[in-house]
């Protein structure tokens, strides 16, 4: 880049400007691209909050949360939102969450898909999970307190997908 802007004193100087100015704004959007972008560095410090369910020797992080996932693309380009969200995949988490819906699964009638959200109510986290193993779930009201544990599948503007669910359900006293 130094060759060229050193040989510009032979061109006019309009075209000195045009090449100065794309070599100033090349510069400008890289350095954006770099620092703006974020990245799943971000998520290794929390690697030391470790959570395990049922003695299972699954590690589960209470961090990111569902909000924290979601607004990890909001600045990013619509288009260039996928891999970031992909990113989260496989990251087993454990959430804090409410119940905001129970319905049986229409593919499996002994299993219920389950729709909860956290804080925010615009991200909805779905699981399904075997209806057996959860039969307080027949009675179940709406804004009940769940412990969640889960494996993230899919994440979709707005949704998270778990799968391999554990649940801990608070029950009224």
């Amino acid at each position: 880049m130094v060759e060229i802007l050193s040989d510009l004193k032979n061109y006019p100087s309009w075209l000195q400007f045009f090449v100065a100015v794309w070599v100033i704004l090349t510069a400008i959007i890289i350095l954006a691209w770099f620092t703006i972008s974020p990245s799943k560095k971000a998520l290794e410090p929390l690697a030391n909050n470790n959570l395990t369910n049922n003695g299972n020797n699954i590690k589960y992080l209470p961090n990111p949360t569902p909000k924290d996932i979601i607004s990890s693309v909001s600045g990013l380009p619509m288009l260039n939102r996928k891999p970031q969200l992909e990113s989260f995949l496989g990251l087993n988490v454990k959430w804090n969450l409410y119940i905001r819906s129970v319905n049986y699964d229409y593919k499996d009638p002994q299993s219920v898909n389950i729709s909860m959200v956290q804080e925010d109510p615009f991200v909805t986290i779905y699981c399904s999970v075997p209806l057996a193993g959860y039969p307080e779930l027949k009675m179940i009201r709406d804004k009940t307190k769940a412990e969640v544990y889960g494996t993230i599948s899919e994440v979709r503007p707005f949704e998270i997908v778990l799968k391999n669910v554990s649940l801990h359900i608070e029950t009224e006293q």
